[in-house]
């Protein structure tokens, strides 16, 4: 992890990713974690069935916690978060910090910065670019067909494989749900008002800060800030041209030390039986 962060100085944001499917939490580090959240929270994260979903959940509100902490020197009994109408996580009292976050394939990842103004976006979203619907691509781009504009599936199917086509859809895919995360609509905007224009193949570990928008067919000045990481693509949408000493900091990875970390001031005495609840869920999704 970089220096610069978790280290007790208020910054003004971050961006963070951590890999849940190779996390193999044991009692300590689970009854700890579930100290750390609020009790909404554990009733939500107990009613997973299987624990890779829990995992990635948990990660998540943990990962809210610290970059709360990071951005605003509030210590965690301080810090009370809630959800909005469409599950938006931010905190009360603090309407400057702007936090989002996606989980999907090995992945969570969190984007939270400082606004400026009231008018200040921000949205993030993670997709493998890999999964089973490689056997029937064509098939799902015909039912997917009305989710991207002409010029967009020009691009997705100027590749030749596939394989590259699926990776391309969901590079488009993980941009307009970011967007639209952002702007905070969800999906009931029609998705073919927004469109793409890649302009640079997405390389490992480099972030990519050159696609350009357009809504309703006039360009509209955001950033997205594009990762490639083990064949996840990662979109971060936001329109405050002020994030850019965030960007330069880099995606930075936690380790689980960090995910569940002394800095954080547990909300609950340390209750054992949250690993035998944790050890009940089925370990081993079907799909």
């Amino acid at each position: 992890m970089r220096e610069n962060l978790m280290s007790g100085s208020a910054q003004k944001g971050v961006r963070w990713i951590f890999n849940f499917a190779t996390w193999s939490p044991g009692p300590m580090e689970i009854n700890r974690a579930f100290a750390c959240i609020q009790a909404e929270e554990i009733t939500r994260l107990l009613g997973f069935m299987y624990q890779a979903d829990l995992k990635a959940s948990l990660c998540g509100r943990l990962m809210l916690r610290l970059a709360v902490q990071e951005c605003t020197g509030l210590k965690n009994n301080e810090i009370k978060l809630s959800r909005s109408e469409r599950g938006r996580p931010y905190v009360i009292g603090r309407p400057e910090v702007n936090l989002n976050i996606s989980h999907a394939g090995s992945y969570t990842i969190l984007a939270a910065q400082i606004n400026h103004s009231d008018n200040d976006l921000l949205g993030v979203d993670i997709m493998p670019l890999k999964d089973s619907r490689i056997e029937r691509t064509q098939e799902f781009f015909r039912i997917m067909k009305r989710q991207f504009t002409d010029n967009e599936w020009i691009t997705i199917k100027s590749w030749k494989t596939d394989e590259e086509q699926l990776a391309c859809f969901y590079r488009h895919w993980a941009l307009k749900e970011s967007y639209v995360k952002a702007v905070g609509t969800g999906l009931n905007i029609d998705l073919r008002t927004i469109d793409f224009k890649i302009k640079s193949p997405l390389t490992p570990e480099k972030t990519i800060m050159d696609t350009e928008v357009k809504l309703d067919g006039k360009p509209i000045p955001w950033n997205f800030e594009e990762s490639l990481i083990d064949n996840h693509c990662i979109s971060v949408a936001t329109n405050n041209h002020e994030s850019m000493n965030v960007i330069s900091a880099g995606l930075t990875f936690l380790n689980p030390k960090e995910l569940v970390s002394d800095k954080l001031v547990p909300l609950n005495e340390i209750d054992t039986s949250f690993w035998e609840l944790y050890s009940k869920k089925i370990e081993v999704k079907p799909f």
